[in-house]
């Protein structure tokens, strides 16, 4: 039975304000190093796999063959941090080391996975020879004792390269204006090991998948919310069911629509980001190389092209990226010599990926530093001169006992009062105004209550900073000189 998981932090409902059903639901002590494993289940997860049962609570269920306690039940109609996307079970953070219930893959890519991109149509090596060298080339790599598994896909994840058709489903009647298109992939078995993508229902591709059998695909969760859903169980398991991608065979020699006709769903994967980091979750169709033209080949049937996306190597721990590159461009020589062979770490695509985000942090980061300037220089020249007309303020509360800390507080008061004002006009309006940076923003929401709060610190510091001259100058007045130009 898939579960639909999250991993939260021990004040994270305290935090939403939201109150247990039955039981209690997570506190801080919860998600400690040595805290116990606990669990809270979402209220129609409990109703649908327990039938609502109070005895639940201390109840042990096992999620990834690791047991967990059921402490609580979240209210009727709470749907998580993601209103679209609720959960069935909840985890402290600190069980990330025994189950890690992440639904987007690939943000944090799993350690030690490389990419090795072949170009065999450069070396002469096109057609059935080309998917030969994959074939051979896999065989080898996931015999090798030092790598966990190995795969090669069409579109390597996060590369910005995408191949989408419409999906068509018998009975499937779309609303009017939706849309119906799906992403697809073309990958060899073990992909979803390789890149640490988990199989929430069925399985994944294996070697009994042939050209001469039925074919099959593999859908993420997103499809299956989409063109299977269920209210109480958020979507209804789609194995068994057929469907088709891209247009209707138009003549029997179509053989290239043909391979993606009558589908076989054998499996259910967890989501994973496809074109880049930022994008929404998208409903994505996995389909098995050998029955989509062949391994290395761009699924054409006559063999063109002998160049398409990577191979994914996933190694053990301990193996470093110069003993890995060595070992497999070694392989990879006793398969075809002269190859064109570019072995990286996963981790430069994904940084590829967010080179503009990176730049327009950058930027924002100069421009919010010039702004701070100018506020700064702005409030300088603000105490300064009312620091002046004060003087004589100033020197009759000195000669009458004013110490020089007293009079460098009434300056700093001012200060930080005109910058509590401005906090408090701009902080409504950050928030307001937010919504229109979500798209440049990568792994923080537009509204991070840290990120405000830590801004508007930043401003009273220098606020406080600015000030502090005019507040010594002023502190520092010979109040028997000020009274005689009195």
């Amino acid at each position: 039975m898939p579960v639909h998981g999250a991993l939260v932090s021990g004040n994270f409902y305290q935090f939403l304000g939201v109150q247990a059903a039955i039981g209690r639901l997570f506190e801080p002590s919860d998600d400690t190093a040595g805290g116990a494993s606990v669990a809270v289940l979402g209220y129609g997860f409990w109703q649908s796999e327990f039938s609502g049962r109070p005895d639940v609570i201390g109840e042990v269920i096992r999620i990834e063959g690791a047991p967990f306690t059921v402490i609580g039940v979240t209210p009727p109609g709470f749907g998580g941090a993601e209103i679209d996307y609720p959960r069935d079970v909840t985890l402290p953070a600190h069980a990330r080391k025994r189950y890690d219930a992440a639904s987007d893959i690939l943000e944090n890519p799993p350690d030690g996975l490389y990419l090795l991109d072949l170009n065999p149509g450069r070396a002469g090596i096109r057609g059935d020879a080309s998917v030969r060298l994959y074939r051979n080339l896999l065989d080898e790599l996931n015999r090798t004792p030092w790598i966990v598994s190995a795969a090669q896909s069409r579109v390597t994840p996060v590369s910005g390269s995408r191949w989408w058709d419409s999906a068509n489903l018998p009975g499937y009647i779309a609303a009017r204006d939706e849309a119906t298109t799906v992403y697809l992939n073309q990958v060899t078995p073990g992909y979803f090991k390789t890149m640490g993508i988990r199989m929430l229902d069925g399985r994944e591709f294996t070697a009994a998948d042939q050209a001469a059998t039925r074919r099959v695909a593999v859908v993420n969760e997103s499809s299956a919310r989409h063109f299977f859903p269920d209210p109480k169980r958020y979507w209804r398991s789609p194995l068994g069911k057929t469907f088709s991608v891209g247009p209707a065979v138009k003549s029997p020699n179509d053989q290239r629509r043909a391979m993606y006709r009558d589908l076989d769903i054998v499996g259910v994967a967890a989501n994973a980001k496809y074109t880049e980091p930022r994008e929404a979750r998208k409903d994505l169709v996995y389909l098995d190389s050998e029955q989509s033209g062949g391994i290395g080949v761009a699924g054409t049937p006559d063999g063109r092209g002998g160049r398409l996306g990577n191979v994914e190597i996933r190694v053990a721990a301990g193996v470093t990226q110069a003993r890995a590159e060595s070992e497999v461009r070694q392989i990879v020589d006793r398969f075809g010599r002269g190859l064109d062979v570019q072995f990286r770490p996963f981790d430069t695509v994904f940084d590829r990926s967010i080179d503009r985000d990176r730049l327009v942090a950058v930027l924002s980061g100069l421009f919010g530093l010039l702004g701070l300037a100018l506020a700064s220089v702005g409030l300088y020249g603000i105490m300064t001169q009312p620091g002046a007309a004060r003087a004589g303020e100033i020197g009759i509360r000195m000669a009458l006992g004013a110490h020089a800390g007293q009079v460098q507080g009434i300056v700093l008061r001012e200060a930080l009062s005109l910058v509590a004002a401005g906090v408090l006009i701009g902080f409504p309006l950050s928030i307001a105004f937010a919504q229109f940076m979500g798209d440049l923003l990568f792994g923080i929401r537009p509204w991070d209550p840290a990120t405000l709060l830590s801004a508007a610190a930043l401003m009273a510091f220098v606020a406080a900073a600015a000030a502090w001259l005019p507040a010594r100058r002023a502190s520092r007045i010979d109040p028997m000189a000020v009274l005689r130009q009195g």
